[in-house]
């Protein structure tokens, strides 16, 4: 992770630099390289969970009882460090005790790339930032940043006496602990994976005027076409920016424009019906209760 943000930052400074298209097709050439290099850090560590989680559960129901069973794996399964997301919660409640309006923007700058989820979306505003602290301050924060670390101080806690309670060790603890690393891995690389897409910004923008197009045309753009200069029509950019499926086997790939329900339909079979699903099983990544708003996602179409 470290050495992707390391070359996205040195790209960022080729695209300060230089205009010329050549140097900015290198330095987009780095970054494919080190994206697909991260592809396997982002995919890796589902597969390697769902493994651990199988083998810890296993073990577990054999020293609980069944009604034991699911609060008892909720504490052994805990994330094992704070979240990028979380801490920025806390940073902005201690801004607010402070009162330090003066301090949105560094706050901005080091959490702003938390909501980029995609490489042509932009980062929090400061505005909004400054939103969420006069909301803050309308209540009692001194409290709610208490009530943080004693949550956090329970956690620790509870899964120590846990641990000592159903006398776990040796290969069964190590396996519970590299659990918590992966809970953890989880959501961190998806932060990450955000905080790249807001990295790469300022090169895919120096291409886009290469090309004359704006950041969500590049990126609807396949990395082959920027690399070989080969740009689509804007008729079928526009096309791609309202919705098409990419499909890619190798190094061979195909982009469909049309019929995209028929071929969704054959390459991922019937979507399910989730309004038939009473219960929900898992592993949280983050425990507690939490009040506000909620909407209810029926299909991918509701996002």
């Amino acid at each position: 992770v470290s050495g992707k943000e390391e070359v996205e930052k040195d790209l960022v400074k080729v695209a300060k630099e230089s205009s010329q298209r050549q140097d900015l097709i290198q330095a987009f050439k780095e970054y494919v390289e080190m994206h697909h290099e991260f592809s396997t850090f982002m995919f890796f560590p589902i597969g390697i969970e769902k493994i651990i989680t199988k083998q810890v559960r296993e073990e577990i129901e054999k020293l609980v009882s069944k009604e034991k069973f699911q609060e008892t794996l909720n504490e052994l399964t805990t994330p094992s460090k704070i979240l990028d997301s979380t801490q920025e919660q806390v940073d902005l409640m201690k801004i607010a005790l402070e009162k330090g309006f003066d301090k949105l923007k560094e706050h901005q700058e080091k959490y702003g790339f938390l909501n980029v989820y995609n490489q042509d979306e932009q980062p929090d505003s400061v505005e909004s930032y400054k939103t969420r602290l006069y909301a803050l301050l309308d209540t009692d924060v001194k409290k709610k940043i208490e009530k943080f670390q004693k949550e956090f101080e329970k956690r620790e806690k509870e899964f120590e006496s846990t641990i000592k309670e159903l006398n776990i060790s040796g290969h069964l603890l190590e396996i519970i602990r590299i659990l918590r690393e992966y809970v953890y891995l989880r959501s961190y690389r998806l932060e990450m994976l955000n905080k790249s897409n807001l990295l790469i910004q300022p090169l895919l923008v120096k291409i886009g005027k290469q090309f004359v197009l704006s950041l969500k045309e590049v990126c609807a753009l396949t990395a082959e076409e920027i690399i070989l200069g080969e740009i689509p029509s804007k008729e079928v950019i526009e096309k791609r920016l309202k919705g098409y499926i990419y499909l890619q086997q190798g190094k061979e790939y195909q982009i469909f424009l049309e019929k995209l329900d028929e071929i969704k339909k054959l390459e991922f079979g019937e979507e399910k019906h989730y309004s038939k699903i009473g219960e929900i099983r898992g592993t949280t990544a983050c425990q507690g209760k939490v009040r506000g708003s909620v909407r209810i996602i029926m299909s991918k179409e509701d996002i």
